[in-house]
């Protein structure tokens, strides 16, 4: 049985990893230390945690 307007098949979980890596990244404006800080829950050092959580939240 098909629900109509869900054909897509799930997201891959590697898809949904790359898609959150690709969304911080935009908010810290592609700077790749920024993102990993935040990712790593190193985000005490970087200024952006407040964006982050606004624009997720």
């Amino acid at each position: 049985m098909e629900v109509q307007g869900l054909n897509e098949e799930p997201l891959n979980p590697k898809r949904v990893e790359w898609e959150h890596i690709q969304q911080v990244l935009n908010v810290n404006k592609g700077n790749v230390s920024a993102t990993s800080r935040l990712l790593t829950g190193d985000a005490q050092k970087n200024p952006a945690t407040n964006t982050i959580e606004k624009a997720c939240g």
